[in-house]
């Protein structure tokens, strides 16, 4: 009853206080309180136990006291003697120790203790108190006070609650290493001290602590308490590792706290040096104090400085400690920081510190050593696991110097990596690996593949996977187009890496990647991947010697349990009966060599069964369950997904079948057949999806499956596909499946290979073509297969492939078609398909031609004499006919229209004869193939003795009525005429009789010749005549005959589809050389024509036959002079492309006339042509101009030239400025054309136009005359170096020309006249390096300082480079004359002006021309060339200080314009600096641009936060600005992908321009109508 009632008390007394916070108590009531309720139950309570502490009941009341500050001296109140003096707080203490605490009231007590330590102090609530006069030290608060007095009973508990087994610090509660944290500057026991830093150590190196923010407090916490420990070198070997595994700042900022903890440690205070080093470590991990997350450069930049020069001298020998934290600090700096140049300076550390390792340690070989396996190679291998490039690229560069400095060290794992190393960089392949340009990667992935496949390189299968692996890792799964060729290599080297893998590496590989394949989206790249380690399985499994058992054979494992046990109990059995075997066979006594070999053939072969057993448990369900996913576990999907589940799902699923049939081909025959059926029936299967991308992903998949599976499979496919794909759109996914199937093999088929399918596939096309599929084909619009016919192709494929003995397989079932449905549309169905077969049978290897004439003559005989029987049938009733309409029996109509005709003969004779014709057309249309592909050679008698029946038979085609046959005929005999052919003289007058019968018939229909059938026998019928002119005399063609043919030529000739046919045969009239009235008006026809036609190649014929008839008829001189005459007028023709062709036929003429007659008319002709130059606005025409020039110079003689110098001499001298224009255009053809006989005359050339060029004023000038006079001293310059140089240094002093050249270039009214200024100059430079003029160098290089100046000259292109419009040949031509200006500058002080200048063009370009970039990038390319060239390093020095701020730029990717392209340039033009003053020079530069670079960015950012609050108008107009450009590059980003955006934009402002003038004229109507 008592205890429950003082539980009571002190339940409502703590309501009391509670309640009553800002109530004064004085001491009488605190003293009541005290004597007459709180010491009572604890006197009660003491009683009944042996230990002083409170009841659990007031263990709440104290505890809850210390949420009231103001009560807080009531928790030092002491109690009477009674109690022993002790105070609520040390009763509560010791109860909190004690074994009753509950955990409940233990963590109240722990809470209370962590509130007494964080709340602030307040005014007491019993002032008259003696505790509330409890002095408090300034730092810190009462509560805090209060502990201190009881620390010994709180270490107590932390001791025993804070496990240093690391098992148990799983549940530990956080707030005791918050309490810990608070207490730890107060803690003055070494012992307990040196306890916790070790603990909480311990939990920081094993990761037991998650959260950041409690990590840190650990850390500090560490760091109070470390100056306890008594070996500080044993903790500070604790720290590297934390380096590199912590990143938050505040985390790493508590950690390097440790270290300048342990640093001013007693027992280090004799080794100076090692303090000062980890002093420079608190530098390179010093953060920037007024930035988050920013790290202080400068402090880090000068500990990087000084570590430099103590790795450069080598002379001071750092303890390994030191290093181990160096090294440390170093990698995560390069791993972690964003900085450019504070990553390179960390970067080039790294690698000094490797160098300096190496040749420091060089006498200690165990810890150089241990250096190495335990820091430098983790780290590096870490490293080059990064998925960021740049960092990766940081770590192999400092593997290649690790290989280089530490291979004595560790033989087995880095000297094999010295034969990727080479002298030469381009070969080298950690230069190449790392090089910006992908291509350079690519080389040094396939030179690795190379070399691993002809084991000229042999590296560890570890070694391959701790480095080479990682660098081609992050090119597996790469999709963008411009990667596909370095995505395929990285996948060869992964290839070559897992054929050296074990089977559990390579299994767990595998699996890694087939697991992600079910997580991801994206699966291509992965199915990739799958399909590398599938190709990559190189275990021998073909001849293992395993019995598969009833489990492995069983095909539904749900339905048959029962059977599944007992066939897994019995193996199980047979298992242990053949390891007991194997002891007993252990057991006997045998010889020792035997039993080794025995043993291991026997573990060999346990291997490999063991191997196949889990390609079959584990590997091949895994694939089949990907290929097949369970819909079950994913129906979730389904319901959310709806019907495009199916679709995703399948599209994922397709590829992988590809993989597990490359499985399959490597494992034993019986496994191939066992679950080869399964994956092409899921292939086939997915082909009954109604989603196109299925379907065709599917095919894909089938034809890359059947490749690969090679030709003898491809029955076992095709007849699947017929027994599944059989309703439905099905039918129309079949048929184009089996054509693609069979379109994919093409490379690998061969003859023969079809037979065993061919009554399948002339099945499959027969249900096409001749079926009810047809009529659905032609109506169905759901199934894109559908709307292909490939029948026709198909057919071509079966007679490519198909065998002399099946030939009639394929003809024989046309003809029971035909039979069967006897009618127009399968009469063409059937045609167009024996068409097909024939054109396959053209490509058929493994037919001979000799077989096939064979076949051919059959078909024609068989069928040919059955049409002609049908038609000596028919004949006797027409006959009949006729004789009845003479004999008078019947008037004649008298009607307009004629008769309609009749059928004549029986029905079933008619549709004979139209089946005899299929057939002879089929046997034609082989002959003519036969014919086409030379499969016989005219020179062969034994050939032509071959072919020579074939003639009748084609004669009496001809007199058939079938238009396609007589066409076909034709083809045949134009193919038979090139054969010398006895049958040939003998028919000569029947096959011409006949061809001017088919002449008459069809060669003027008119508007009906336009018909495939009837244009493709036109075409034919000339060639016929072609080939018979050409082989017949001449006298053949009467001037009947060859009227008749040129009037049909003179009508084909503008008809596009005879124009060919036409122009041969008037090229073979003319060929012999027949003279006639109609030829002579014939060319003066095709002479017109030639100009006015505007068909390309009827101009171009018309000009072919016009030669020929100057050539071959050896016109006199005054017909000469009349077509020359003729085509010189037609220069000024209205049209450019008569104007083309005019000079095209005048290059011609003077090419076919002699040298004397093209010296009587050189004169009229170079005048005409010259005056072109400037009445000629086109410059095609203008070129044309120049060529027919060159042609006239080339068929002159030396009297004809030295005229036409004259004339050129004159037209310079001329007043006239057209005239000098024309003057300069010659005087660049005749330098051209004549440069030795040029050189000799310049004297009287050259002073003329420098004296001229010195009178131009550049603020007024003909712009035409200034250009022709810079591209004909260009030219000059350029044919006739040695000359003009010495004519131009004679000339340079009278009229200043290089001082006006500078004036030209810097002119702005023309840029083409700066353009062409620039272009001259480079001329004039390029002289400097022409080895045939340097006796004039020194001359000339005087000429250039004296007058202009190399500067000069410098400053002028820059201002060129400044313009606007500038095209890429125009900065490439200023690029390479500043290079060459470059190298003329020694002075420093000019040089840093250059350098300064090419900068300013960098930073106007960003400033003016930001959607630019062509400036820069010639800029960039120029610093290079520069650098290359440079043999003084201070001029490279002072060229890296001025472009690196500009390279900078780029290689953050600040553009917007060309990002990428920018940035590799900057990045590669970066290294070149490097390389050239050194990476130590090239660090401390890039640190300067840098920092200069952050300043500019804080002040950037502070400028607008200060214009934000004193000019608030300004910066939301300014942020608007800001806003209105992005969107617009949005607007523009968008318009680049989608072009047609601009011209709906466009069209959208055009109406409503035109709804405003309609608005503005409607009102305008309005006011006059009330006028």
């Amino acid at each position: 009853m008592t205890k429950r009632k003082g539980k009571h008390f002190a339940c409502q007394f703590l309501i009391i206080f509670e309640f009553f916070k800002k109530q004064i108590f004085t001491n009488v009531e605190i003293e009541c309180l005290w004597k007459c309720v709180i010491e009572p139950i604890i006197l009660q309570h003491q009683k009944s136990t042996v230990e002083h502490f409170i009841p659990a009941s007031l263990s709440r009341f104290v505890t809850s006291l210390t949420k009231l500050p103001m009560f807080y001296p009531l928790l030092i109140k002491p109690f009477s003697k009674a109690s022993k003096a002790e105070t609520p707080l040390s009763l509560n203490l010791s109860f909190l120790n004690s074994k009753e605490c509950t955990a409940l009231y233990r963590n109240q007590i722990v809470n209370g203790i962590f509130t007494l330590l964080s709340l602030r102090d307040e005014p007491s609530a019993v002032p008259e108190l003696a505790e509330s006069k409890f002095a408090v030290r300034d730092e810190i608060n009462m509560g805090t006070e209060l502990i201190l007095t009881q620390l010994p009973k709180i270490i107590q508990f932390l001791v025993a609650n804070i496990p240093t087994d690391l098992s148990k610090a799983k549940n530990l509660p956080l707030i005791y290493l918050d309490i810990l944290n608070r207490l730890s500057e107060f803690v003055e026991d070494s012992e307990v001290g040196e306890h916790f830093a070790s603990t909480l150590l311990s939990y920081i190196e094993n990761d037991r602590i998650k959260n950041e923010e409690k990590i840190t407090a650990v850390l500090q916490t560490i760091s109070s308490l470390v100056g306890f420990v008594k070996e500080p070198k044993s903790y500070l070997r604790r720290i590297p590792r934390l380096i590199t595994s912590i990143n938050y700042r505040a985390s790493r900022e508590a950690l390097i706290s440790i270290v300048s903890a342990l640093s001013k440690h007693s027992k280090l205070s004799a080794e100076k040096s090692f303090i000062e080093n980890l002093k420079i470590l608190e530098d390179l991990e010093a953060w920037d104090k007024k930035k988050l997350n920013e790290p202080d450069q400068e402090r880090r930049h000068q500990a990087l400085a000084d570590l430099d020069r103590l790795y450069s001298f080598a002379n001071i020998k750092l303890d390994p400690i030191n290093i181990v934290l160096f090294v440390r600090s170093h990698a995560s700096t390069v791993s972690l920081v964003d900085d450019i140049a504070l990553r390179s300076a960390a970067s080039s550390a790294f690698s000094a510190l490797i160098s300096y390792t190496s040749k420091i340690y060089a006498d200690n070989v165990p810890v150089k050593q241990d250096l190495l396996r335990k820091h430098f190679i983790p780290l590096i291998a870490n490293g080059i696991r990064s998925n960021n490039e740049a960092i990766r690229n940081e770590f192999i560069l400092a593997f290649d110097i690790l290989i280089t400095s530490f291979s004595d060290c560790d033989k087995q794992l880095l000297i094999p990596f010295k034969q990727l190393q080479h002298d030469d960089k381009d070969l080298d392949f950690f230069a190449n690996v790392t090089h910006i340009q992908h291509h350079r990667r690519q080389r040094a992935f396939k030179r690795l593949v190379a070399a691993m496949e002809e084991k000229t390189i042999t590296l560890p299968f570890d070694s391959l996977m701790k480095f080479i692996l990682p660098m081609v890792h992050p090119y597996f799964l790469l999709t963008e187009p411009k990667y596909a060729q370095l995505v395929a290599e990285s996948l060869n080297v992964l290839r070559e890496i897992m054929k050296h893998a074990s089977w559990t590496k390579y299994y767990r590989m595998l699996s890694t990647y087939i697991h992600q394949l079910t997580t991801v989206e994206q699966t291509k790249p992965y199915v990739r991947v799958i399909v590398a380690i599938v190709d990559a399985f190189h275990f021998d499994l073909q001849h293992c010697d395993f019995k598969p058992t009833e489990f492995q054979m069983a095909k539904n494992p749900k339905r048959d349990k029962r059977k599944l046990g007992s066939a897994l109990r019995r193996k199980n059995f047979e298992e242990k009966k053949v390891v007991n075997e194997i002891e007993k066979v252990l057991g006997e006594e045998s010889n020792d060599d035997e039993e080794e070999m025995d043993e291991k053939l026997k573990d060999e072969k346990e291997k490999a069964k063991k191997i196949l057993e889990a390609v079959l448990q584990n590997v091949l369900p895994k694939l089949q369950d990907t290929i097949k996913p369970n819909h079950k576990l994913l129906g979730h999907k389904k319901s959310h997904v709806g019907k495009y589940f199916t679709e995703d799902e399948d599209l994922k699923r397709v590829p992988l079948a590809l993989a597990t049939v490359k499985l399959l081909q490597k494992l034993p025959e019986w496994v191939l057949n066992r679950h080869l059926h399964n994956v092409v029936v899921t292939l086939i299967t997915l082909l009954l999806s109604r989603s196109s991308e299925v379907r065709q992903s599917a095919r894909k998949t089938m034809q890359q499956v059947i490749q690969g599976l090679g030709v003898k499979h491809l029955s076992f496919f095709i007849k699947e596909m017929k027994q599944t794909l059989t309703r439905g759109f099905q039918v129309h996914v079949m048929i184009y499946t089996i054509h693609f199937m069979i379109q994919s093999m093409e490379a690998q088929l061969k003859t023969g290979d079809l037979d065993a399918c061919m009554d399948v596939i002339v099945d499959v096309c027969k249900q096409e073509q001749f079926s009810d599929t047809t009529e659905e084909k032609e109506l169905s619009t759901a199934v894109s297969e559908a709307k292909a016919n490939k029948t026709g192709e198909t057919y071509q494929f079966l007679g490519k492939f198909v065998s002399y003995a099946s030939l009639m397989k394929v003809v024989n079932p046309m003809k029971e078609i035909f039979e069967s449905k006897p009618n127009a549309a399968t009469m063409k169905k059937l045609s167009g398909l024996l068409r097909s077969f024939v054109h396959g049978l053209r490509s058929n290897e493994g037919i001979p031609p000799e077989q096939l004439l064979t076949f051919t003559q059959k078909i024609l005989d068989s069928n040919l004499s059955e049409m002609t029987k049908q038609l000596a049938a028919s004949q006797p009733a027409i006959q009949a006919e006729e004789d009845r309409k003479k004999m008078g029996f019947r008037p004649e109509s008298c009607y307009i229209l004629p008769a309609a005709p009749k059928r004549l003969g029986a029905i079933v004779k008619t549709s004979i004869k139209a089946q005899a014709s299929i057939f002879v057309e089929f046997g034609v249309n082989l002959l003519a193939n036969l014919l086409k592909v030379h499969a016989f050679d005219p020179k062969k008698p034994e050939d032509a003795k071959k072919l020579d029946p074939f003639l009748p038979m084609i004669i009496g085609c001809l007199k058939t009525k079938y238009e396609k046959i007589i066409g076909v005929s034709l083809r045949c005999l134009h193919g038979l005429l090139k054969f010398p052919l006895p049958s040939v003289e003998a028919n000569k007058n029947e096959i011409i009789e006949r061809l001017f019968v088919i002449l008459a018939d069809y060669a003027g229909l008119g508007a009906a010749g336009h018909l495939g059938s009837i244009q493709e026998l036109s075409q034919n019928l000339f060639k016929c005549f072609n080939q018979m002119i050409h082989i017949a005399q001449a006298t053949i063609l009467t001037p009947k005959r060859l009227q008749i043919l040129l009037n049909y030529c003179e009508t084909d000739i503008l008809d596009s589809q005879k124009q060919a046919t036409a122009f041969a045969l008037i090229k073979s009239i003319l060929g012999k050389r027949i003279k006639d009235d109609k030829i002579t008006t014939m060319m003066d026809y095709l002479a017109e024509l030639s100009i006015t036609s505007t068909i390309p190649i009827v101009r171009t014929n018309c000009r072919e036959i016009i030669i020929q008839y100057i050539t071959n008829y050896r016109i006199v001189e005054e017909d000469a002079e009349k077509w020359l005459s003729f085509y010189l007028e037609q220069l000024e023709y209205e049209f450019e492309d008569g104007r083309l062709s005019t000079l095209e036929m005048i290059n011609s003429i003077i090419n076919a006339f002699t040298e004397e007659v093209n010296n009587k008319f050189a004169l009229l002709v170079f005048i005409k042509l010259s005056a072109r130059f400037v009445n000629d606005e086109s410059k095609k025409c203008v070129k044309f101009v120049q060529l027919a020039i060159q042609k006239l110079l080339q068929t002159t003689t030396a009297k004809a030239h030295h005229e036409l110098l004259s004339v050129a001499k004159d037209w310079l001298q001329s007043d006239n400025e057209s005239t000098r224009v024309i003057g300069y255009k010659v005087t660049a053809e005749l330098c051209r054309g004549l440069p030795a006989l040029f050189a000799s005359k310049i004297e009287q050339f050259l002073p003329l136009m420098t004296q001229q060029f010195g009178e131009l004023s550049t603020t007024e000038f003909s712009e035409n005359v200034v250009l022709a006079l810079f591209e004909t001293m260009t030219f000059l310059c350029q044919f006739v170096p040695t000359a003009f140089l010495k004519s131009f240094i004679l000339t340079q002093k009278e009229h200043a020309i290089l001082e006006k050249l500078n004036e030209f270039l810097q002119c702005v009214l023309s840029k083409p006249v700066q353009f062409a200024a620039s272009g001259f100059l480079g001329q004039l430079l390029s002289t400097l390096k022409n080895e045939e003029t340097i006796k004039f160098h020194n001359k000339l290089q005087k000429l250039f300082e004296s007058s202009v100046g190399w500067s000069k000259l410098c400053y002028s292109l820059c201002f060129q480079l400044k313009g606007k419009s500038l095209s890429e040949a125009t900065v490439e031509q200023l690029i390479k004359n500043l290079v060459f200006l470059s190298s003329q500058i020694t002075d420093t002080e000019e040089y840093n002006s250059f350098c300064q200048r090419i900068a300013n063009v960098c930073s106007a370009e960003v400033a003016l021309y930001s959607t630019e970039s062509l400036r820069r990038k010639g800029i960039f390319k120029l610093t290079a060339a520069c650098a290359l060239q440079n043999t003084v390093e201070e001029l490279t020095k002072t060229l890296t200080q001025r472009m690196l701020p500009s390279l900078h730029r780029e290689m953050l990717g600040k553009s917007s314009a060309d990002r990428e392209d920018l940035q590799n340039l900057a990045s590669e033009v970066g290294e070149i600096l490097k390389k050239q003053i050194g990476a130590k020079e090239y660090a401390s530069i890039l640190i300067e641009c840098s920092k200069k670079a952050n300043e500019k960015t804080a002040k950037r950012k502070e400028e607008a936060a200060t214009l934000a609050v004193t000019d608030p108008r300004a910066a939301a107009q300014a942020k608007r600005r800001k806003h209105e450009k992005k969107a617009e590059n949005r607007k523009r980003k968008l318009d680049q992908l989608k072009p047609y955006r601009i011209a709906k934009r466009k069209a959208r402002t055009d109406i409503r321009e035109k709804m405003d003038d309609a608005e503005a004229n409607f009102f305008d109507d309005e006011q006059e109508v009330e006028e």
